[in-house]
């Protein structure tokens, strides 16, 4: 039942708002990714990862740069997830 909304609430989450002045800018600060979707949950797991040089440490560490979260669908239900204190 998922597969018919959580793509375009996704796609929704990801969108723009658009100005009269033909400005546009993100809805969310973050990237969200369909937890259900395999494609997406791949990019969502393995994120951007990058090295980068910190001042006074010998040798670099690694970062990630891409905010995101994801969405997904619960597989306990509300009252059993409220129940285990969710």
């Amino acid at each position: 039942m998922h597969s018919l909304f959580l793509p375009a609430l996704v796609s929704e989450m990801n969108g723009k708002y658009h100005l009269a002045e033909g400005k546009s800018f993100p809805r969310l600060e973050v990237n969200v990714y369909n937890i259900e979707d395999t494609g997406e949950r791949d990019v969502f797991l393995t994120g951007a990862k990058k090295e980068i040089a910190v001042s006074g440490k010998a040798g670099n560490v690694q970062y990630d740069p891409l905010r995101r979260t994801c969405v997904g669908i619960s597989k306990l239900g509300t009252n059993e997830a409220v129940a285990i204190g969710a």
